[in-house]
């Protein structure tokens, strides 16, 4: 199973002081990307969020940026809004980040709105094609079906990035079985377990980019601290976000988050909080029941130390449940349908990854 950071970039703000830490924010994502790569983690993927407390609304930026800090996990996104722009526009720019970073490129698409209403009003795209429509223009600038492009002469040639949907109900799961995509789950987004979701894009997924057979995200909340004492702070820090977020608009430092150990805790999987000893039984649990090919962990602390120490501790945890002997980031080597191979023009296509089929599926 691979290791994903999946990265929110939170802001924090310091009441005390009135300093917003919005730059301070993007800094450390580049940072813990370096660090988590160092950890061994696999894939680094940016949210794409326009809000206040989650400073991220252009991924692929941040991307780049984190790109030129490191040299061997994948970079990408979780998950650039497809809905709020042309394929071509995601496509190009794709195309470009996987030129500058050959063979590390994750392109994740969503269609979750990311935002206010205020602010997706000004966002959305006038466009009326639908996200099946977007999702198989997208494909095309990419795989071995490009007549849809054929008279873009000057679209570059380029390696291929490795495409995921992101999604939380069974509209994500749908799409990205009817287009041959791995689905990565936001379990985060749901109190309770919803595996149906993940049976029903198993068993009607069709063969497509993403090879013959389903790959299986996990996207998950997780905060694991030794300390007892300051695992419970942390706790209440997001259920504090959880309940009052909408409405302050910041997220409390660390120091604040101190003072808000008076609320209870949730007993739901919206975020795993705890000690190693805590969170093990639980994410064994969800494992076994989703039999994910990749974890996706995103953790908001505000003590970069312990942001850090817990990628290292769920690294562990992971590795003790799986006890796998085949290599990590492997998932699509010797996959079916998804090893790379360059046409006769350069192109870097995949065996098997054409398009056209999903598009006479929707016809």
């Amino acid at each position: 199973m691979e290791l994903v950071v999946l990265d929110q970039n939170p802001i924090y703000w310091t009441n005390s002081t009135g300093q917003d830490t919005s730059i301070a924010a993007v800094q450390e994502s580049v940072r813990l990307a370096r660090d988590c790569e160092a950890l061994g983690w696999d894939r680094y993927w940016i949210a794409e969020h326009h809000d206040r407390t989650s400073g991220c609304g252009s991924p692929e930026i941040l991307v780049s940026a984190i790109g030129a800090q490191t040299s061997r996990i994948r970079i990408g996104t979780a998950a650039v809004l497809l809905p709020h722009y042309t394929p071509l526009k995601v496509a190009t720019t794709f195309n470009l980040l996987e030129r500058m970073y050959p063979g590390r490129i994750d392109l994740g698409i969503g269609r979750g709105p990311g935002g206010s209403p205020a602010a997706i009003s000004r966002l959305a795209s006038v466009s009326v094609q639908s996200y099946g429509g977007k999702i198989a223009e997208l494909l095309g600038y990419f795989h071995t079906d490009r007549d849809s492009v054929a008279e873009l002469e000057s679209f570059p040639k380029s390696s291929v990035p490795q495409i995921f949907v992101n999604g939380s109900s069974a509209g994500g799961a749908t799409a990205a079985a009817e287009y041959g995509l791995p689905f990565v789950f936001a379990q985060f987004a749901h109190k309770h377990p919803q595996p149906e979701f993940i049976e029903q894009y198993r068993n009607s997924y069709h063969p497509g980019p993403g090879g013959r057979d389903p790959v299986v995200g996990l996207g998950m909340l997780i905060t694991c601290i030794e300390d007892p004492e300051e695992a419970a702070h942390q706790r209440a820090l997001l259920h504090w976000m959880n309940e009052a977020r909408q409405n302050a608009g910041v997220i409390p430092d660390r120091d604040e988050a101190r003072n808000l150990t008076g609320l209870p805790a949730d007993d739901n999987l919206q975020n795993l909080v705890g000690t190693p000893a805590e969170i093990e039984p639980r994410l064994a649990e969800l494992l076994n029941m989703y039999r994910p090919d990749l974890l996706a962990v995103s953790t908001q602390c505000p003590d970069y130390a312990l942001r850090l120490r817990s990628y290292e501790l769920v690294r562990d945890l992971v590795a003790d449940l799986t006890r796998s002997p085949e290599p990590r980031n492997r998932l699509f080597a010797g996959r079916a349908g998804f090893e790379s191979a360059t046409d006769g023009e350069g192109i870097v296509s995949h065996a098997g990854a054409s398009v056209s089929g999903c598009r006479a599926r929707r016809q």
